[in-house]
């Protein structure tokens, strides 16, 4: 409750004092250094395939935009709420202590490792839109990496209701952006994987192999170890498992007390346990 209350605040002043401006970037290109920064925690991160930002209230439409030069694809919404249920996904490579959502041009940025769901399904965020009263019609989300240009970075335009979707093709227009294709009320979610996978990597974004997990049931544990990847693959009946850690590499720790449920749904998450420093007692 107490982190709840902190977000929300949070929420609020960034949404009050982001400008309205923003430049849509899709399909950009940009050199960016690597993070190698991350707290020494053992926690779990949902990731898939590529990133990706989408809507789920029930009143949601989608609407997608293109440009030629350079090529590329941005989505909008037309959200018809008070307020936009935002979720989101990272890949197995990003780095969720360096990776951030932030509204308008930039300001008061949210660490993702600090929005993902009670279920570790997913990065979650309430926006509120905003109202008759406000400069801003429309709210733009990104997701990029907290420092540099980033080739990947994911921009979202919202508004609250289809009048004004004239004013922000308007806006998208000037910087090359043409809606493209017809509305649709739903979006395309990517291929779920044939099994439950654990990424293992350390506060480097490294990966670890030898790590031993079991994947339990209220009836049996089954164990499962990283390979020289650091990739963890359990294919068994998809359940909610509850996964422990029971062993690292030496030279390598983690927290005694963590778990993850894994829900009744195949899934992939990056397992982050951490490199010990010399003088260090490895657990």
């Amino acid at each position: 409750m107490k982190k709840t209350a902190v977000l929300l605040s949070l929420l609020i002043v960034c949404f009050l004092t982001a400008p309205c401006s923003g430049t849509a970037s899709g399909g950009e290109k940009a050199v960016t250094e690597a993070s190698v920064s991350g707290p020494d925690v053992t926690a779990a991160f949902p990731v898939a395939d590529a990133r990706d930002v989408w809507i789920e209230n029930e009143s949601a439409r989608e609407l997608t935009f293109a440009k030629d030069a350079p090529s590329g694809r941005l989505k909008a919404y037309i959200v018809g709420d008070a307020s936009a249920r935002v979720r989101m996904v990272l890949t197995a490579s990003d780095d969720p202590w360096n990776t951030v959502c932030s509204l308008g041009s930039g300001e008061c940025p949210y660490e993702m490792a600090d929005l993902v769901n009670e279920q570790r399904s997913a990065y979650v965020l309430d926006v509120p839109m905003p109202g008759a009263q406000d400069d801003c019609f429309y709210v733009r989300v990104r997701l990029s990496a907290r420092d540099g240009d980033d080739p990947d970075a994911i921009d979202v335009y919202l508004i609250s209701h289809e009048g004004l979707l004239d004013a922000l093709r308007g806006e998208l227009s000037a910087d090359g952006w043409e809606q493209s294709g017809a509305e649709s009320r739903e979006t395309a979610e990517q291929e779920a994987p044939g099994a439950y996978v654990l990424y293992a990597v350390d506060q480097r974004g490294e990966a670890v192999p030898g790590v031993f997990v079991t994947f339990c049931t209220d009836l049996a544990c089954v164990p499962a170890q990283s390979d020289e990847n650091g990739v963890i693959t359990f294919a068994g009946a998809p359940e909610n498992y509850h996964v422990q850690l029971i062993r690292v590499p030496e030279g390598y720790g983690f927290d005694p007390d963590f778990e993850l449920e894994t829900g009744s749904a195949y899934g992939e998450w990056q397992l982050r346990i951490r490199k010990e420093r010399a003088g260090e007692e490895v657990r």
